[in-house]
């Protein structure tokens, strides 16, 4: 059912009519687990709606809507086909006024969307866990401690790699390759921008929002090189990685490309990987705004001046510092910079190797040396070749996403110890975690 009217009394009923007046309440026709309200107060107020569910003793807050006498508000973070109360409060002036309380029941989810299962239950944590489901269509998802969903949005084409929670409070997504979506937490689409409108063609593996309200993203890029040297024709078409920067209009306003800052003639291994050379999976910020670019297929992690362009310096195997205590991390991906001030990342190793690890490494840029400050040896339950993430939800515990056939998301802390962890029935190329405080809105007055 797209669409549902809510229980008994729900319009024009449950409000104290002295002060406000429903107009309608109704679970979205775009999402089972967002209830929306609007309502008119007698009186210029704010207003927001308190809400739990039936027979539980916690409450949670719609956001503020401010000095106006029509409002209209969502209430996010439910539990599909439960019911639940809420009631609408008021404040105008220093008057505060309470309407009775009503229930609504949300709706069953859609049939697409993976199961999960809580293995362990072993760690209490405030935050939230966002996947994206590679389904078709392609879903975002956000789970709970108990493994939840409590949101989703929907697609309407299969699921690309690329999403992020944005820092001011959005969900971020790549619909398709060519396509960027932002949508608010009460399910609004606050910004959809084709690039192909733009010149740009398709972006991969990595989009995110900078605080410059700017969108930065990965693009393929190919050129034609002399590798004769190395077996090839002197012909050779090679494929590559660029970046890209595009403002809020997608309008493209700082590009770089593979090829105009590195030979491809000078890689012995060229050969094996001129249809995907590089392979850049990951784009990250430094401190001083220069980009950390994760190239897989070289087990590199490049810096690149965020202006010039130029490559400041290359991290891993033949690159240019030396790794102390630990060995060089195989394949990577979901490289950053940690709360911690550490280069963070999903260290996928291969058959050879046998196992992935969480690796956080301190890095001296002075004497172009690194050490380990996490290293951590997977699990077969937790070792994958490709894809995965790693990412720390405080300063004692880790969130890693191992994608296989399945999906295995483990809470580990720093010893390695498995203190949550569940298993899904369909596979995210990372997860990210969000701390309550930015999905739970607080009691406004």
């Amino acid at each position: 059912m797209i669409f549902s009217i809510l229980l008994t009394g729900v319009i024009l009923a449950g409000c104290d009519r002295e002060f406000a007046d429903i107009q309608y309440s109704r679970i979205s026709d775009q999402n089972q687990l967002i209830f929306e309200i609007e309502f008119s107060t007698d009186k210029i107020s704010d207003a927001f709606v308190e809400y739990w569910p039936e027979h539980e003793p916690v409450t949670r807050y719609s956001g503020l809507s401010s000095g106006r006498r029509d409002h209209h508000l969502s209430i996010y973070n439910l539990s599909p086909d439960a019911t639940f109360q809420y009631r609408i409060i008021t404040k105008t002036s220093n008057k505060i006024r309470h309407s009775r309380i009503q229930d609504f029941r949300t709706g069953k989810l859609p049939e697409q969307l993976p199961s999960f299962d809580l293995i362990i239950d072993g760690h209490d944590f405030e935050g939230y866990i966002l996947l994206k489901a590679y389904t078709n269509p392609g879903a975002l998802i956000l789970l709970n401690q108990q493994a939840k969903i409590v949101w989703y949005q929907l697609y309407d084409s299969p699921v690309v790699r690329p999403f992020e929670f944005t820092f001011d409070g959005n969900f971020l997504s790549l619909v398709d390759s060519s396509i960027i979506e932002e949508t608010t937490l009460d399910g609004k689409i606050f910004r959809k921008i084709d690039t192909r409108d733009h010149g740009i063609d398709k972006l991969h593996h990595e989009l995110f929002k900078s605080r410059e309200q700017h969108y930065i993203s990965l693009t393929y890029t190919r050129s034609i090189s002399d590798l004769s040297t190395k077996g090839g024709s002197r012909q050779d078409t090679i494929h590559g990685d660029g970046m890209v920067v595009i403002d809020s209009t997608g309008r493209k306003i700082w590009e770089w490309d593979i090829f105009d800052y590195a030979d491809p003639a000078l890689d012995d291994s060229i050969l094996q990987w001129k249809h995907d050379w590089a392979h850049a999976n990951s784009i990250a910020l430094d401190p001083e705004g220069n980009y950390l670019v994760s190239m897989r297929n070289l087990s590199q992690i490049w810096k690149i001046n965020s202006h010039t362009g130029e490559v400041i310096w290359k991290l891993g195997r033949n690159g240019n510092f030396r790794i102390k205590g630990t060995e060089w991390f195989i394949r990577q991906h979901d490289v950053h910079v940690n709360s911690d001030g550490h280069l963070m990342m999903f260290d996928n190793g291969n058959a050879q190797r046998g196992y992935s690890r969480v690796l956080a490494l301190e890095i001296d840029e002075e004497n172009y040396e690194v050490r380990p400050v996490i290293d951590i040896k997977l699990d077969q339950s937790g070792t994958t070749f490709r894809m995965g993430s790693a990412r720390m939800i405080d300063h004692q515990h880790i969130l890693v996403c191992s994608p296989k056939k399945l999906l295995t998301l483990s809470i580990l802390d720093k010893n390695g110890e498995t203190v949550w962890r569940l298993s899904g029935t369909k596979d995210s190329y990372k997860a990210c975690y969000i701390p309550g405080n930015r999905i739970d809105n607080k009691k406004w007055f």
